[in-house]
């Protein structure tokens, strides 16, 4: 999460250690697999890296533009004000984005998370997506 966002909304508070939150031992056995960042890291230059083949927003109308601009197709999860209506806009309007199943406590399951990732990775939703953001870029 970025420094400048309310963590209020997540019933979060500021800590100076970033992965306190994680797991004991969750940095060591990912260390061969991906990378976590410690601080905000620099969105435009990942979106626009080819080996990018989507990305998860909360769908800020920023994110969703530079989305756009670099041609990647979204998986999204609003969580407040007018974040739900640009869903509309990237799901119904222009079909460049998945909206994640969230259940009435607010959380997104594991497995839809990965249902959404394996679809716009490998699915026909996610090749149409591909195509349709390609267009608007």
């Amino acid at each position: 999460m970025r420094p400048d966002t309310d963590a209020s909304y997540f019933n979060a508070q500021t800590h100076l250690d970033p992965f306190e939150f994680l797991r004991e031992g969750f940095l060591g056995r990912v260390e061969d697999q991906g990378l976590v960042v410690s601080s905000w890291a620099p969105q435009v230059e990942i979106l626009s890296h080819g080996s990018t083949g989507g990305f998860l927003t909360r769908c800020a109308w920023n994110s969703i533009l530079e989305c756009v601009v670099c041609g990647v197709p979204m998986i999204v999860w609003p969580l407040f004000a007018k974040q739900k209506m640009n869903v509309i806009l990237v799901t119904n309007g222009l079909g460049v984005a998945r909206r994640m199943k969230v259940e009435e406590n607010r959380v997104v399951r594991r497995d839809e998370v990965e249902n959404c990732v394996l679809s716009l990775i490998e699915g026909e939703d996610g090749r149409i997506m591909r195509l349709k953001v390609s267009e608007l870029k």
